[in-house]
């Protein structure tokens, strides 16, 4: 269900792996995954916030944390539905409109054998949802690689 819209995933389903997927199935077990993932994802933040994860590693020296924010195409979701699907083609793109996402990287700095600072093992969040939602992700990523150790 990666691969979107559904019916393309349908598609490489069943070309690849001989896989018999409707779009309909794919675009269902997709979500119920989606759901079971979001879920993992809050247990993890709240892990992290708590101060029960254990960093792997030594403390980090210095973590840097970077935010910012763009906007991705999204299909309409009243042009989504099946009426509309048929409308149009099943094929056709559709309507097209735009969310904002909120992303956030977290690493520690590095120097390369030049001596010259690089960035190192980078972590990343990502939401759709609103600012507050994308902070708690950050702290949380940025406790979970050792932020409270930082020497």
């Amino acid at each position: 269900g990666a691969i979107a819209p559904f019916e393309k995933a349908s598609d490489v389903l069943g070309e690849i792996g001989s896989i018999a997927l409707g779009r309909k199935k794919v675009e269902r077990i997709t979500e119920e995954i989606g759901e079971k993932v979001q879920e993992w994802i809050h247990a993890r933040e709240q892990q992290a916030l708590a101060g029960l994860d254990k960093p792997p590693g030594d403390p980090p020296k210095r973590l840097y944390v970077e935010a910012d924010g763009t906007t991705a195409p999204m299909r309409a979701p009243e042009d989504n539905g099946p009426e509309a699907r048929k409308k149009r083609g099943q094929r056709s793109a559709g309507k097209v409109e735009y969310k904002e996402v909120k992303l956030g990287a977290i690493f520690e700095g590095c120097v390369d054998a030049e001596g010259k600072p690089q960035p190192g093992e980078k972590t990343y969040t990502g939401t759709f949802g609103d600012a507050e939602t994308c902070v708690r992700q950050v702290l949380a990523a940025r406790k979970a690689r050792g932020s409270d150790q930082a020497r």
